[in-house]
């Protein structure tokens, strides 16, 4: 990664990106998609890979790509992120002592040996062994977690809800696997923002729902999960730049705690 002097101030991607979210949902739904292909990458840098490039799908620094048997097309212009500079103390202990600013390549920018096979996607909202794994895994690590039970419950008006009272979830049994796996993702964002009075506080129904949806969004777009998205919510949204960091952070956090927690799991079973 090159290291400039000059770096690209975050609150500049944020109020363009703010911009487009007052306009078009359809403009967050794609934001989400974009923290889903970078789910190791921080909300501030999500942000200015979308609004450099908002049609990366895999990037990595210059370098990186080199050893990967790819390399940069003559004349791309890189995307400016930000990494940790890492140094030692006076102890000689290393640490975090500030960020610099870097250039990443996305994948369309580069030529050379084709990266290997994407894994086929899921099609069926009927039984599905792949879904099945998923909703196994995030019942047991919720569980073992964050004591959150996940129980099935018929509900004729909901295919699921997150009861804050009892911290359960409860899942549609009637509903396709999956379908159920969508919804459990989604219960299980209320469960991990909004069981504590000091995270609802400042939010509405609405937002709360924004917020669970968003979080259902990125992840299963992270796995290929077919799901019909319910951001009907966004309308009501107030997309400010302190909005969109507010809110933006929170949902990126906790997709990232369950696509860390399906990804384990996955690497363990593969062990």
């Amino acid at each position: 990664m090159t290291e400039v002097t000059t770096p690209a101030k975050p609150d500049a991607s944020l109020e363009r990106i703010a911009q487009g979210l007052a306009a078009a949902r359809a403009d967050w739904k794609a934001f989400l998609c974009m923290v889903a292909k970078f789910p190791r990458y921080s909300f501030t840098n999500t942000i200015l890979i979308f609004q450099q490039c908002p049609h990366a799908s895999l990037v990595q620094g210059f370098n990186h790509w080199r050893t990967l048997g790819r390399f940069v097309k003559k004349g791309e212009k890189g995307i400016q992120i930000f990494a940790p500079r890492v140094s030692k103390d006076d102890d000689g202990h290393k640490g975090v002592r500030g960020f610099h600013a870097v250039y990443v390549f996305d994948i369309d920018q580069t030529d050379g040996e084709p990266l290997p096979a994407k894994l086929p996607t899921p099609t069926s909202d009927g039984e599905d062994a792949t879904a099945r794994a998923h909703i196994d895994t995030l019942t047991a690590w919720l569980l073992e977690t964050h004591g959150c039970a996940v129980t099935l419950v018929h509900n004729p008006q909901a295919d699921g809800l997150y009861r804050r009272d009892a911290h359960r979830i409860e899942l549609e049994p009637l509903s396709g696997d999956i379908c159920r796996l969508g919804t459990l993702i989604h219960e299980a964002a209320h469960a991990l923002l909004h069981r504590k009075d000091e995270d609802r506080a400042g939010l509405t129904r609405d937002l709360r729902e924004l917020e669970a949806e968003s979080v259902a969004v990125i992840v299963c777009e992270r796995f290929e999960i077919p799901r019909a998205a319910g951001l009907e919510y966004l309308a009501q949204f107030d997309a400010t730049p302190e909005a969109v960091r507010t809110h933006g952070e929170r949902i990126v956090r906790a997709a990232q705690l369950i696509i860390n927690a399906l990804d384990s799991r996955a690497a363990a079973g593969e062990a």
